[in-house]
């Protein structure tokens, strides 16, 4: 059963969705409607074809093709388990929000791979694209990062950790990757946001944007993403307001005395008028 899913501006950016064959972009698209909660589905070329291209004449071969390439661009994993063929829709989870009753879990996930260098260098590349957050209005469900928004060159990036002007002792300035590594925001880039948000106690959002990145892992940036991020993180927060003392209008409670008008002798229990 098809559903209703998102398709947002970057999607029309990529640059291997924007060149490829227009039926096999369609195709992508179509493929979201189509898998389960979790982005999976069949891999069934036959039913895809019917389900997405009803009306059109297209050979079981041709959906084939488009799986394969989309694949090899790093937008779907194939996999097989028991003799049945699968596809899940990379990064489905992070730019889709199902509705909470929708069904799903019945397909299984993707045998995980032994750790090698070669998969850590395709799980680099495929993973380096930008999250979804509340800044990121542009993402589309694709893992192909180079034709989405464009970045600001990284201040302090990794290949600076070693620079002398950061202060990797600070824990406030280390965050937490999407890639388990840590980043180390340099004094250099510390000190524009100080003099970009001057109203600002910028080393304290530091702390709390860290917290926030350690609290919610699903959040998490690529080292590329960060200088974008904490500069985003900061044009969201207001200033401290001052406070201001007033004064009130009624004052000299203290100069008064109470005792007028009490009876004398009477114990602290009892009615006293």
């Amino acid at each position: 059963m098809a559903r209703a899913r998102n398709l947002k501006p970057g999607f029309f950016v990529n640059e291997y969705l924007g060149t490829c064959d227009p039926l096999e972009a369609l195709f992508f698209e179509g493929l979201w409607t189509l898998a389960d909660r979790f982005g999976r589905l069949e891999n069934r070329p036959l039913r895809m074809k019917a389900q997405i291209f009803p009306y059109r004449n297209l050979a079981a071969q041709e959906i084939t093709g488009f799986v394969q390439n989309l694949s090899d661009q790093g937008f779907l994993t194939l996999y097989s388990i028991n003799g049945q063929d699968y596809i899940e829709v990379c990064n489905f989870s992070k730019h889709q929000n199902p509705h909470k009753n929708e069904k799903g879990g019945d397909i299984p996930p993707p045998p995980q791979p032994p750790e090698n260098k070669e998969h850590s260098s395709q799980s680099s590349n495929y993973e380096s694209a930008p999250e979804k957050t509340e800044t990121d209005p542009d993402e589309s469900c694709i893992r192909n990062h180079e034709s989405l928004c464009d970045e600001s060159l990284q201040i302090g990036s990794a290949s600076d950790d070693e620079s002398p002007d950061q202060a990797p002792d600070d824990a406030a300035r280390i965050f937490p990757l999407k890639d388990g590594s840590d980043y180390t925001v340099s004094e250099t880039f510390v000190s524009e946001l100080k003099d970009t948000y001057r109203k600002l106690d910028v080393e304290h959002h530091l702390k709390r944007a860290r917290l926030w990145l350690i609290a919610t892992p699903s959040k998490r940036k690529t080292s590329r993403g960060m200088t974008k991020f904490l500069n985003g993180w900061m044009s969201r927060q207001k200033p401290t307001a001052e406070i201001h003392h007033i004064q009130s209008r009624h004052n000299g409670f203290d100069e008064r005395d109470y005792s007028e008008g009490l009876i004398q002798g009477v114990s602290d229990d009892a009615a006293n008028f």
